[in-house]
């Protein structure tokens, strides 16, 4: 079979029930994506959230972004909503939709509206000039969303659900509000029946505007009967999958875009015995952290680029320790302050190599929704089995992106505790309790402290095996050799090889880690169909120990390489020649926003050798 495409010229599968032909009218099923963009305090991700949850109520697959600026309230932000109903992997390209709270969106994102697609703006405060956009057959919805929420309803606050209706209309979604109804009761219940009341009236009358107008429809967005999934952003994910992994203790210091994370569970962890600490500051935030693992307690601290880099003294802590402790790096623009509310790959070297001394650690880079969950979990594990720090490596695009996802299988969950001796195994012990013992596989026994037998000396200057310090040169000899067998302990038992997607014959490897995953994958998908190019995806998800022998084996017969990554430099090409000797094409990106197809398929195209296409 030979691949279509849509009418918005994306590549589908043949025979996919996509469109729905009525007269000479084309219309778009269950294919969107849309962006609400405005002032930051007007509501914008109100809407975004509300319908993103809507559509995933409705059996389709959602993907959302978010991009704002580090300021409270001004400026413009904006969010995306993808929706279809396969599994999306990226943003996506062009909008379909545009929802703009003011005129400034309109005329930062006109541009990238397609060609036949769909722009609602309210009209409030001036019109725009829509001669481009109905030339390109743009259909264009003036929407005085301001006045009727501040004339018709006495609530100017409600000019996003005003415009909330009005896009449900210009897509011939929930005509009768069936899903929004449900969702603004659950969200407005609490302030009484006379605010979801009004709610629902707002929604009604940009509906009803949208309705008036009598403009071709080009889009319908259907109910789908599936099994719902969950909607879920990254740093939600990692936060539950700590609290499932037994984590009863946090302590952070807010900064974006990792507070999320203690957002999470400050919340959650009443419920199940949690203590939450918001620090004086990120140095203080690690240290507690490492108190309560030392206690006994499953414990992590979460933060970004800047607070991390505060954290790397009291990091060599917890492996000269041998600490169990998990860190939680959010990536975002640096340095310094650089821009907070940007993602960014460019922590690498920092979570491998960052300490002063060598010190042994575990640094893990999840790609998506589940892996956020389940790596985390692992994380706990390792760190406990192997009594060193372990580092998730997550980003900002992939920490506050929402995803559908299918529910975790609580099943798959086991937790490990490691070599961890109770009173009955402190009791049969041959003499005195060795905390930092010398063992062919790095790993001591660890106890909790106060329990009898199980007394030791602990502290952050060089030790012998009963945690006395020492200045010994062949102690102290003996004692880093110890604690870097762990990690050959790891990689001989623990480490997780790099994944393989697509074509495993195919000479041509694309190289990806953390977020990249999904925009890759998707990209590969229109080479195959474009360009008759089958191309394989190497996914590293240990990062440190780094994997170089499965790493060489994977890369080895490939004729070209080529590292897609969120920094300037390249830092990932350059650990894989560092570590295997094979030289990698770099694809770097470094401002603060994610690839999104379109961009690398182009990138990829001007330097992969592509096969041409023979007319017959």
């Amino acid at each position: 079979m030979v691949a279509t495409r849509d009418p918005r010229g994306c590549v589908i599968d043949p025979g996919a029930p996509r469109l729905l032909i009525r007269e000479d009218e084309a219309v778009i099923i269950n294919q969107l994506k849309l962006l609400t963009g405005g002032e930051a305090g007007d509501g914008v991700f109100a809407v975004s959230d509300m319908l993103a949850l809507m559509f995933a109520r409705a059996g389709l697959e959602v993907l959302t972004t978010q991009t704002y600026s580090s300021r409270i309230r001004g400026g413009h932000i904006n969010a995306s909503v993808r929706v279809g109903e396969r599994e999306l992997l990226s943003q996506g390209d062009e909008l379909d939709l545009l929802i703009a709270l003011d005129l400034e969106t309109v005329e930062l994102h006109r541009k990238v509206v397609r060609d036949g697609g769909i722009v609602l703006y309210d009209n409030s405060q001036g019109e725009i000039d829509v001669g481009d956009l109905e030339g390109r057959q743009v259909t264009v919805f003036p929407i005085p969303a301001r006045k009727i929420a501040r004339e018709k309803l006495s609530a100017p606050i409600m000019k996003n659900i005003v415009m909330t209706g009005a896009a449900l209309a210009s897509v011939d979604f929930d005509a009768d509000f069936e899903i929004l109804g449900r969702i603004i009761r659950e969200r407005f219940l609490s302030k009484g029946e006379k605010i979801v009341a009004k709610n629902m009236e707002a929604a009604a009358a940009g509906r009803e505007l949208v309705l008036q107008m009598n403009k071709p429809k080009r889009y319908k967005m259907e109910k789908r009967q599936r099994a719902r999934k969950m909607l879920l952003q990254g740093s939600d994910a990692v936060a539950f999958g700590a609290l499932v992994a037994g984590c009863r203790f946090m302590a952070s210091y807010p900064i974006t875009p990792a507070s999320d994370v203690m957002e999470y569970l400050v919340n959650k962890f009443p419920k199940y015995n949690g203590v939450m600490v918001q620090a004086e500051d990120e140095l203080a935030a690690i240290n507690m952290a490492i108190g309560a693992a030392f206690g006994g307690a499953r414990a992590m601290a979460a933060s970004s680029g800047p607070g991390i880099a505060l954290m790397i003294e009291a990091l060599g802590l917890a492996a000269v320790t041998e600490t169990p402790l998990v860190v939680v790096d959010v990536q975002r623009c640096g340095p310094s302050t650089g821009m907070p509310t940007r993602m960014e790959q460019a922590d690498l070297n920092l979570l491998i190599y960052g300490a002063h001394g060598e010190i042994p650690r575990i640094v893990i880079a999840p790609s998506d929704i589940e892996e956020c969950f389940y790596q985390t979990i692992r994380a706990f594990n390792l760190a406990e089995k192997y009594q060193c720090p372990v580092i998730v490596a997550t980003d900002q695009y992939l920490s506050q992106s929402q995803r559908t996802t299918w529910p975790f299988d609580l099943s798959k969950v086991a937790i490990d505790r490691g070599w961890l001796l109770n009173d009955d195994e402190l009791k049969k012990l041959d003499g005195q309790f060795k905390r930092y013992l010398i063992t062919e596989r790095g790993i001591s026994p660890r106890t909790i402290p106060s329990l009898e037998g199980g007394i030791f000396k602990t502290t952050g200057v060089e030790h012998a095996e009963s945690g006395n310090a020492t200045e010994n040169p062949e102690v102290r000899a003996r004692m880093m050799r110890k604690r870097f067998a762990k990690l050959d302990t790891f990689c001989k038992e623990d480490m997780q090889p790099p994944k393989v997607f697509g074509n495993p014959e195919s000479d041509i490897t694309l190289v990806g880690w953390g977020s990249t995953k999904g925009v890759i994958l998707e990209v590969m998908e229109r080479f195959k169909h474009e360009d008759g190019l089958d191309l394989k995806l190497m996914q590293l998800l240990d990062l440190w120990p780094f994997p170089s022998r499965a790493v060489a084996e994977i890369l080895q017969s490939s004729r070209q390489i080529v590292v897609v990554e969120n920094n300037f430099t390249g830092q990932m090409a350059n650990l894989i020649r560092q570590q295997t000797g094979i030289e990698c094409t770099k694809v770097v990106k470094y401002n603060g926003a994610p690839f999104t197809p379109k961009e690398l398929h182009q990138r990829l195209k001007e330097l992969l050798v592509v096969p041409e296409k023979i007319s017959v």
